[in-house]
């Protein structure tokens, strides 16, 4: 996801007088004070089979209820196709939608979910029969079947949705035909009965499989009337009420759920409107469970410094994530590979991540550093101040921000870094909305983007921010070269051929870089420690189904 479609929302940083009061807030802050919902049950075996997703202990506990906090309410509420931002996208990944394929483990690959089991796909790539669970039903009790499927993709690529998550279909048969809305119906779906469904494809697609894993490809029920906020889906929690004066949605379990057993809770509430500093507060007197977009950033010398809250409250998650300056071509100096490269060299990465707290780990690559199975060739750029001096002594550049936490502070300093070579660096500080609109439009040089990759490969990085036609390519960045890597590596028949080609298109990135990289992301969820099994990853969010307090 782009900055602004990240879930993990960079926050402002705090006044003096708030990180003072937070001080006071340490291990013997973390006090029970509000109500919650009675667990019902002791301890008991835990269920037999969850969800795909992260282990969980081998006992359990039922009912009970826990509270996650979000700075703002969900922008395009609960609808699978067009939730982004990080409530909206944790509420339809994690609660309410249960796709046909889920990711297994803390990072491995799809797995059979709403599908009774994996995709049978024909020996040309083209041609994928799943077999859908019979037991599979809509929060309302009706049973799912192959056509909500069918209706479900079709709206998604309706061009009057305007849907982010449309071009992830674009690999089936008529999907672009419908999205330009020159077609009604996707020619490659197929009903072969009540559950199984056939998907004809125009080219293979390695990364198809995990497609069918996002939360827009899950069944809605047709007969929403809300889909914003009271969509009617399959997922673990059903809305019980949305309340936008009181900031707040309600979830209830899902009775009908097909993964029986689960859900542990009785309830999840999303509380939202509440600024970062005041959600730590919150958590430690006990008002919240759970912070939804993790450990504010601003926060970390304050919680870093508190061990007793490191060790009760923090969740160090692994994540596939990389943060980089993006370079504007209607920049003529910035046309130049040689340029590009030195503005690679000039930087010193180690220290600008410090200023991260641990959210960032320095890495001159474009590609996050722990991609699994993957074998790396090119290169990471490290700091050479001299070659870059030759280079780059006399460029004035301007540098856009929105000046999020932390990159109101990296930018101050990558001005600084960047004098030192001769660069002249003018930072233009600006709104969020302001922001997204002076980036799409080509403004400006340089500025802050950062992507999670939320399929199980790097093409989901490179095709949408480097490739020409890129939906996330707003520099004007074209490498035909490049261009072929990336087509040849989404058509190779196996992830291992795959990330071999991806190798040779890393350092396609490197010879000609489309920005000066900066670091892999990581993630520090924050919750209470009366919350246990608590998991996630950074392409979902938590996991309520196997949550238990």
């Amino acid at each position: 996801m782009p900055a602004e479609l990240s879930r993990r929302t960079l926050l402002t940083g705090l006044t003096l007088g708030s990180v003072g009061l937070l001080s006071g807030c340490g291990e013997g802050g973390f006090g029970g004070t509000v109500p919650r919902i009675p667990v019902v049950r002791g301890d008991v075996a835990a269920p037999l089979a969850f969800a795909p997703g992260p282990p969980t202990s081998s006992r359990v506990r039922y009912g009970g209820s826990v509270v996650t906090g979000w700075t703002s309410e969900p922008v395009d509420g609960f609808d699978p196709a067009v939730a982004w931002d990080p409530a909206g996208w944790e509420a339809v990944t994690s609660l309410l939608f249960t796709p046909l394929l889920q990711f297994a483990g803390q990072s491995g690959g799809a797995a059979p979910s709403a599908a009774a089991a994996l995709p049978e796909i024909s020996d040309d790539g083209l041609t994928y029969t799943l077999r859908l669970r019979p037991d599979v039903r809509f929060h309302n009790g009706r049973p799912v079947t192959a056509e909500d499927y069918i209706w479900s993709w079709t709206r998604v690529l309706d061009p009057a949705l305007e849907s982010w998550a449309a071009s992830y279909l674009y690999p089936i048969e008529g999907a672009i035909e419908v999205n330009n809305g020159k077609a009604r119906s996707l020619s490659g779906l197929r009903a072969l009965d009540e559950h199984s469904l056939q998907i004809r494809l125009t080219t293979p697609s390695i990364t198809f499989t995990d497609v069918l894993c996002q939360p827009y490809m899950a069944a809605l029920a047709k007969e929403s009337t809300d889909p914003v906020k009271a969509p009617i889906g399959t997922g673990p929690f059903k809305v019980a009420s949305y309340d936008e004066n009181g900031q707040k949605s309600v979830f209830t379990r899902n009775e009908h759920y097909f993964w029986t057993g689960t859900p542990l809770l009785d309830r999840v509430t999303y509380r939202w409107g509440i600024a970062a500093d005041m959600q730590y507060l919150q958590l430690g007197k006990d008002y919240l469970d759970v912070l939804g977009e993790g450990l504010p950033v601003s926060l970390g010398p304050v919680v870093n410094s508190q061990p007793g809250a490191r060790q009760n409250l923090v969740v160090d998650i692994p994540v596939q994530g990389t943060a980089w300056l993006a370079f504007n071509y209607n920049k003529r100096e910035l046309r130049d590979p040689a340029v590009r490269r030195a503005l690679n060299q000039a930087v010193d990465r180690a220290e600008l991540t410090r200023l991260a707290y641990g959210s960032m780990l320095p890495w001159g690559l474009p590609f996050p550093e722990n991609l699994p199975d993957y074998h790396r060739t090119a290169q990471p750029f490290t700091q050479d101040t001299e070659a870059a001096r030759k280079v780059l002594s006399g460029l004035r550049l301007e540098l856009l921000t929105s000046g999020d936490d932390p990159w109101n502070l990296l930018c101050q300093v990558l001005q600084q870094q960047l004098l030192e070579v001769g660069v002249t660096v003018t930072i233009s500080t600006m709104s969020d909305a302001a922001f997204s609109s002076a980036t799409q439009d080509k403004q400006g040089d340089i500025y802050p983007s950062e992507w999670y990759i939320v399929i199980d490969s790097a093409l989901d990085l490179a095709s949408n921010c480097f490739a020409s036609d890129g939906s996330s390519n707003y520099t004007g960045y074209a490498n035909p070269a490049l261009d072929a890597l990336l087509a040849d590596a989404a058509t190779r028949p196996t992830t291992a051929d795959s990330n071999t080609v991806l190798a040779r298109a890393e350092e396609a990135l490197v010879a000609d870089p489309p920005g000066l990289f900066i670091a892999s992301l990581e993630f520090m969820a924050l919750r209470h420690p009366r919350v246990q099994d608590y998991s996630m990853r950074g392409e979902t969010g938590s996991y309520y189904d196997r949550m238990w307090v």
